[in-house]
């Protein structure tokens, strides 16, 4: 886990896709240091360590600069 968010949930979807392709994806539910729920789709192929957390503090930095 990031320093600016905690992961409270995952959650494996799948999905069919544009092609009639089944989507597999998990869906992640973390919240920022400052206290803001979001959600993440990652794809199945790119859920590793490396890749959610860079996604994750991304995400928790910019939401948290919206609030200020």
């Amino acid at each position: 886990m990031g320093a600016n968010y905690s992961v409270k949930q995952i959650v494996e979807v799948t999905r069919i896709g544009p092609t009639g392709d089944l989507e597999r994806f998990n869906r992640i539910t973390a919240i920022t240091a400052r206290g803001t729920r979001f959600t993440t789709d990652v794809p199945e192929a790119q859920t590793n360590k490396e890749h959610v957390d860079k996604l994750l503090t991304a995400k928790a930095k910019e939401l948290d600069s919206i609030m200020g």
